[in-house]
């Protein structure tokens, strides 16, 4: 065992400190162990750095941070053994590494993410397609990490105009069950699908192995259909 030579860590609480700083820790590193492990080391032993975390099994995505200026889910990503740890910029600050998930569940209700219209009573057994569950279970996977927004590029630049891959995501997901009936499509053009440059950088850093940059494409071709149909 040897240890990390400098772990950065972002601090900042608007309540007591008059400016943001980084502060630099050394810590037990071992091989394989992860971000999460670094951050509670550094809570338990130094100082009680405010982060979250839920599962420990990524699964809810709630510890996404960045890591040497890639966003990662600290409970998935291997530890290095030099870091800067930051909070990501895609959501309003609250504390050292905590953002407001709250905005996003906020934005997210815009886009009515139930089925539409609402049925009080669905008839069991239903019988679909398996292509029908793959294609709905490709997009169910997503945990919300909102790693996809963070790497993307659009979002950096314009997030006024484009609300994100995780949100495309979402209605991909209800545009492929075959229950709803909302205009998906028309809620996502108005979302800033059209921004999209399909660069492919949220597929590459999606945890869930998810093709982000290609479910997007194929809502950006039917809205394309949709608007010349007829």
């Amino acid at each position: 065992m040897n240890e990390i030579s400098e772990v950065s860590v972002f601090r900042y609480n608007p309540g007591t400190d008059e400016s943001p700083r980084y502060e630099k820790y050394q810590v037990p590193f071992s091989q394989g162990m992860t971000v999460l492990e670094v951050l509670k080391y550094i809570y338990d032993n130094f100082s009680p750095i405010a982060f979250r975390f839920g599962c420990r099994i990524k699964a809810c995505g709630s510890c996404t941070v960045m890591m040497n200026k890639r966003p990662v889910m600290a409970c998935k990503a291997k530890a290095e053994e030099v870091m800067t740890i930051e909070p990501i910029s895609v959501l309003p600050f609250v504390r050292d590494l905590i953002v407001d998930f709250d905005a996003f569940f906020d934005k997210r209700a815009k886009i009515r993410p139930f089925i539409d219209p609402p049925k009080a009573k669905i008839d069991l057994p239903r019988q679909l397609d398996y292509e029908v569950v793959s294609r709905y279970r490709e997009c169910e996977i997503c945990v919300e990490c909102l790693i996809c927004d963070a790497a993307c590029p659009v979002v950096e630049r314009s997030p006024h105009l484009f609300a994100g891959p995780c949100t495309m995501l979402e209605l991909a997901r209800l545009y492929r069950d075959p229950q709803d009936q909302g205009d998906r499509l028309r809620l996502a053009q108005s979302e800033g699908l059209s921004e999209c440059d399909l660069c492919g950088k949220c597929t590459k850093m999606c945890p869930a192995g998810i093709k982000i940059h290609e479910v997007i494409k194929e809502l950006q071709q039917l809205a394309f259909g949709q608007a010349h149909s007829g």
